[in-house]
């Protein structure tokens, strides 16, 4: 394809986002006859179901109009399928665990998108492999395992980088973007967003990347920390306000009882806790647990005497949200005037830095 006919096709798609779409869905499903099959909207993190409809044959159809290009999974079992919805009639075909969309201009450009980056699958698959049969005196064979992973992963980065940076005019990009942001450093993905057209900036996965980057601001040293409301494990509600800014460094934790690294981390936040309790330091966690049974018996098991706080909600927290957490156990200490001090703080890490300020 020439550099005009390559134009063309993107502003095609741009003009095609921004108005009312008709789209028909060809689906194959081989052996899966009279199971359901859901077409779900993909951009609002809801899974809302759109329509639904039974396989006979061996295939199943979708007919509907959209007011723009959005994007939608079509599901059934474990197979599955991420597409947009665009004018024309789109392809899809499910197996038992995964599936494809092509036929319009947008879903073959994510179609190749996906099979670049899905390349480097059978690299991981045997770096993985490899790492199960070493042995645990084996180190130097990890540490090369490490740096191959690490090679792979760069490599395979740089390609969904292109793949963005190529569709920046379309929501190719921004379907790219939302998965891959914590592959791309705060500094890329800024970047991305200042050249990103407003096709993609209006989608609903580039609003998540911006709605999240601007809550990891919100974590960074030197921040003044953003209040928080919660339950207590007594069902009142409390705030981090309650405790910061009266006069102690206050350690935020973010944890939750199903979680092993930060039930092994729990034991540091402990000793720190109790070494300098009495000299002006406090723990408030943050669970993101989504039962209280299992919240409370984890508080238990694991000698917890500090504050808590949780809504419930799961990996949806709104308190992790705030912050832009999205893997736990994650920290954040917060000095008397309410200054954001320290972060992703650690096992000896956490006394070091209080040895520093409370002396």
């Amino acid at each position: 394809m020439n550099r005009i006919s390559i134009t063309t096709c993107a502003l095609c798609m741009s003009l095609a986002a921004s108005a009312q779409v008709n789209y028909t869905i060809k689906g194959s499903a081989t052996g899966m006859d009279g199971q359901t099959v859901y077409l779900n909207d993909a951009e609002s993190g809801e899974a809302a179901a759109m329509d639904s409809v039974i396989i006979s044959n061996n295939t199943f159809t979708f007919k509907g109009t959209q007011p723009k290009a959005c994007f939608a999974t079509v599901s059934a079992g474990r197979a599955r399928t991420t597409l947009i919805l665009e004018d024309g009639t789109i392809n899809v075909s499910l197996d038992k665990s995964s599936g494809k969309a092509t036929g319009t201009p947008s879903n073959d450009i994510l179609e190749a998108c996906n099979e670049k980056i899905n390349a480097f699958n059978n690299e991981y698959k045997a770096l993985r492999k490899q790492a199960s049969e070493l042995k645990e005196e084996d180190k130097d064979k990890m540490l090369e395992l490490e740096k191959s992973w690490e090679d792979v992963s760069n490599r395979q980065t740089a390609v969904v980088k292109e793949c963005i940076n190529q569709n920046l005019n379309n929501i190719v990009g921004a379907q790219l973007l939302r998965r891959f942001e914590s592959s791309l450093s705060s500094e890329e993905v800024t970047k991305i967003l200042a050249a990103a057209s407003p096709v993609m900036k209006e989608n609903g996965y580039t609003q998540a990347v911006i709605k999240h980057q601007t809550a990891m601001k919100r974590a960074e040293v030197g921040q003044k920390y953003t209040d928080v409301k919660l339950k207590d494990v007594n069902g009142k509600e409390v705030a981090l306000s309650d405790y910061i800014g009266k006069g102690k460094y206050v350690l935020i934790d973010f944890w939750a009882s199903w979680c092993g690294p930060c039930r092994g981390e729990m034991p540091h936040v402990k000793a720190a806790y109790e070494k300098f309790a009495s000299k002006g330091f406090e723990v408030v966690g943050i669970s993101l647990d989504s039962k209280k049974e299992a919240w409370l018996k984890g508080i238990k098991d694991l000698g917890i005497t500090w504050p808590q706080m949780s809504d419930l909600k799961g990996w949806k927290c709104e308190g992790a949200a705030v912050y832009g957490i999205r893997a736990i156990p994650a920290t954040l200490l917060v000095d008397p005037n309410g200054m954001i001090i320290g972060k992703s703080l650690r096992g000896e890490e956490i006394e070091k830095k209080l040895s520093e300020v409370l002396k």
